[in-house]
């Protein structure tokens, strides 16, 4: 099994190091072409960035996926 998650429409940010990619579902799960998806998403995180809370109107911040390694 495999659960993978990156941030979306986050915002950059210098520390750790943050290379700009942002993948959708899609792009996130043709990274790992052995890999059958169980479930995939994109949602706002509440809890990446504290004292962040979501107002309902933040963009999605996290694609993820999980998956099984196909047979």
């Amino acid at each position: 099994f495999l659960l993978t998650t990156v941030p979306h429409y986050l915002e950059l940010h210098p520390s750790p190091i943050d290379n700009g990619f942002r993948p959708c579902e899609k792009e996130l799960v043709e990274l790992f072409p052995g890999f059958e998806v169980i479930k995939s998403e994109t949602w706002v995180d509440e809890h990446y960035r504290e004292p962040y809370k979501s107002d309902g109107t933040k963009k999605p911040e996290v694609t993820g996926f999980f998956g099984k390694r196909s047979s």
